[in-house]
């Protein structure tokens, strides 16, 4: 074990601040960083022991070091080969924490997590001290026993090879959270040339009642991914329930691919808002909804803005039969509201349409959609350029979106803030509800609301 340990000892480390906006360079005119989160300078952690040498292999078994709940581990600030923790056990008052106070490169290899549970590892979210490059297969796998509380936080990886995060529970949900992949949180990542985050799983009547790999409460949030030329899907869940998937934000993906994919596959429900995703081919988000146990939950797809896909919608919402179970499984509502999409399908593709979002069979659940700005739509058959009917399936409320052949005609200021001038005519044009409270860059919502992300 290639492990150096000096406990309650505090190394003079000097933070090395970034400062910088996340613009993407070179992209047309599209991508911009969400900027609703604070950008506090970063409190360094005091770690209560500090390991590695800052080269080579870095292995921590925590059970051999008697690593208890609470701790903070530093990492020797370095350029290691591989990473690998196992048996790390905190608790959700006294999570076990990892640190880079420093710079710590991972080239070449990745980071091992195994039997792992209410653990922390970040490079801080505005220094983000992590950075996995020239990744020759997958950077990050968890693997043992099943994860809960695990953070990731503060991480780079650039030219990723494989699965940039991978994850795969083949054990039977039973209705418990022992069971289950509870309350990951990956927040302010950035992702570069990688391929997916792939959290495996499903619910299948097909394959006998298969009901594993159950992902609860997962929160992806201030993440960018970008350049990312034939990911075709940057993050697949496929059985999650709750996810918390906002404020990312996608530039440049999927410039070499042609399939018909989903950026994020998301197999289950939650809520997918205040993202941005411009520059790119595929639906940015493919929602395949369905709810564990009998009572139907809900799809949320709101304020995101959506902008120059090559081909495809910007959203998709279909449910499957094999996903329904009597019993074990049941169908969800979707709200589909307040998103701003442009210049979808580019190329003009004839077999698909280019709207907000297409809409198929939900297996008995209801859909509504509202409060949309549709603009500039390159090739479409649907009626009002803003949702297209690919089943059986017709929205149960459909009002309150606009549709313009152009931005300025929207009064968008630009395609790149995609704010509105005071006299646009989406401006206090959306239907009230009292759930809506802020618009995609976190400003108070008017009563009416305006149409659109942006209020």
């Amino acid at each position: 074990m290639n492990c150096q340990v000096h406990k309650n000892h505090s190394l003079p480390y000097t933070l090395i601040l970034l400062f910088f906006l996340v613009l993407f360079g070179g992209c047309k005119g599209g991508a911009t960083p969400i900027d609703s989160q604070p950008q506090e300078e970063d409190q360094l952690l005091t770690p209560t022991r500090t390991v590695g040498t800052g080269s080579g292999n870095l292995s921590v078994d925590g059970g051999s070091l008697g690593i208890r709940p609470g701790e903070i581990i530093a990492i020797t600030p370095g350029t290691y080969t591989d990473l690998s923790f196992s048996n790390l056990t905190g608790t959700p008052s006294q999570p076990i924490t990892l640190v880079a106070n420093g710079s710590v490169e991972i080239s070449g290899g990745g980071l091992s997590l195994e039997n792992v549970s209410n653990l922390v590892i970040t490079g801080y979210k505005k220094s983000k001290n992590i950075f996995f490059h020239d990744v020759n297969y997958r950077a990050i796998t968890l693997s043992g026993s099943i994860p809960h509380g695990l953070t990731l936080e503060g991480i780079r990886l650039k030219n990723v090879n494989d699965y940039a995060i991978s994850y795969n529970n083949p054990t039977p949900y039973d209705g418990t959270d022992a069971t289950a992949f509870t309350d990951f949180k990956l927040l302010n990542c950035e992702f570069e040339n990688t391929g997916p985050i792939h959290i495996d799983g499903g619910l299948n009547k097909l394959s006998g009642a298969i009901n594993n790999g159950f992902c609860k409460n997962p929160e992806i949030a201030y993440c960018t991914f970008k350049n990312c030329p034939t990911s075709e899907t940057l993050l697949y869940m496929g059985n999650v329930e709750g996810c918390d998937i906002h404020h990312n934000t996608l530039d440049e993906i999927n410039a070499n691919t042609e399939k018909h994919n989903g950026i994020f596959l998301l197999l289950g429900n939650g809520s997918v808002h205040h993202n941005k995703c411009t520059n790119h081919q595929g639906n940015f988000v493919r929602f395949w909804p369905f709810s564990q146990g009998t009572k139907p939950k809900e799809v949320l797809l709101y304020n995101n803005i959506v902008w120059n896909s090559r081909k495809y919608s910007a959203l998709e919402v279909q449910s499957f039969e094999n996903n329904i179970i009597p019993g074990i499984s049941t169908y969800c509502n979707v709200k589909v509201f307040n998103n701003t999409v442009g210049k979808m399908n580019t190329t003009k593709p004839t077999v698909f349409v280019g709207v907000v979002v297409d809409v198929y069979n939900l297996q008995g659940g209801d859909i509504q959609i509202f409060n949309n700005l549709s603009f500039n739509q390159v090739e479409t058959s649907s009626k009002d350029n803003v949702w297209s009917q690919q089943s059986s399936t017709t929205p149960s409320l459909n009002t309150n979106n606009r549709y313009f052949a152009t931005s300025s005609m929207a009064g968008l200021t630009d395609e790149v803030s995609f704010k509105l001038l005071s006299a646009s005519p989406a401006k206090k044009a959306g239907l009230y509800q009292s759930f809506i409270n802020d618009d995609f860059y976190s400003t108070k919502r008017a009563n009416p609301p305006s149409i659109g992300a942006v209020e």
